[in-house]
C-alpha cells in the first residue's frame, strides 16, 4: 500500500473528528477510500460513520422547489443522498420528476423515448440497418443482376446459392451478421433480379410436373382470354 505523509494522517484525522464521511474524505484529499478505512483503522478513530446532519424540512421544500433531485441535494446538503432519502421519507415529501422531452423518430415520427437509438425508433432503427448491410452486400456482388445485367432498386435484387448444398444460411436471414461470415455466404451466390432469379427456380421444376401441365393442354392466348 502507498505510504502516507504524517500531513495526510492529520488531516483525515481532522476531517474524521468534524464529522466527515470516508466518501467525503476521499473527495476532499482525492484518497481511496479502501485507503481512508485503512488508515482510521490504525490511528484507532471509530470506523463507524456519523451521525446524519439534521436536515431542515423547510430547507428540502426549497431545493424540491428548484427540481433539485436527490444527489443534488446531497451535493447541496454535503450530505449523503441516503440521508436525504431518510428525511425525505421522514417529512412525508417527495421530489418532483423532471420530465424528459419527447424524441420523435426521424422516419414514422413516432416516439423514441424507450429506444436506444435517439433519433429512430426500433423498428426503423433495425429497417435501416438492415438496408445498410444489403446495400454493401450487394455492392460487393457487383450492384447487378449477373445474369441480365439489370440493376435499380434493391429491392429487387436477391442471392441465389448456385450450390443449394453449400448453403449455410439465407444472406435476408442474417444480413446484420459478421461481415465476414456473411461475405463467406455470398462468395456461394450470384446476385440476381427477381425476375431472372424466379424464372432459374422455375426451369428446375420437376419434369414431372411440366408435363402434366402441357399434356392434352393448349396455352391460350390473350384473344382466348
Amino acid at each position: 500500500m502507498q505510504q502516507h505523509s504524517q500531513e495526510t494522517y492529520n488531516q483525515i484525522l481532522r476531517l474524521r473528528k468534524d464529522g466527515y464521511s470516508f466518501g467525503q474524505i476521499s473527495k476532499a484529499l482525492q484518497i481511496n477510500k479502501s485507503t481512508i478505512s485503512y488508515i482510521v483503522k490504525r490511528l484507532q478513530l471509530p470506523v463507524t460513520y456519523p451521525k446524519a446532519l439534521d436536515i431542515e424540512k423547510t430547507a428540502l421544500q426549497k431545493l424540491i422547489k428548484k427540481r433539485y433531485t436527490i444527489k443534488q441535494m446531497a451535493e447541496s446538503l454535503n450530505c449523503s443522498a441516503t440521508t436525504v432519502g431518510k428525511y425525505l421519507k421522514k417529512y412525508k415529501l417527495k421530489t418532483l420528476r423532471v420530465r424528459k422531452a419527447k424524441v420523435y423518430c426521424v422516419v414514422c415520427k413516432r416516439s423514441t423515448r424507450n429506444s436506444t437509438h435517439k433519433s429512430k425508433c426500433y423498428a426503423c432503427a433495425s429497417r435501416v440497418s438492415r438496408y445498410r448491410a444489403k446495400l454493401k452486400a450487394v455492392a460487393y456482388k457487383g450492384g447487378k443482376c449477373m445474369k441480365c445485367g439489370w440493376s435499380g432498386n434493391i429491392a429487387a435484387l436477391e442471392f441465389h446459392h448456385i450450390e443449394g448444398e453449400n448453403k449455410e444460411f439465407g444472406i435476408g436471414q442474417k444480413v446484420n451478421a459478421n461481415w465476414e461470415k456473411v461475405k463467406n455466404e455470398l462468395d456461394k451466390c450470384e446476385l440476381l433480379c427477381s425476375n431472372c432469379h424466379r424464372s432459374l427456380h422455375a426451369d428446375n421444376r420437376d419434369p414431372k410436373f411440366l408435363k402434366a401441365v402441357f399434356t392434352d393442354y393448349n396455352i391460350p392466348t390473350i384473344m382466348d382470354i
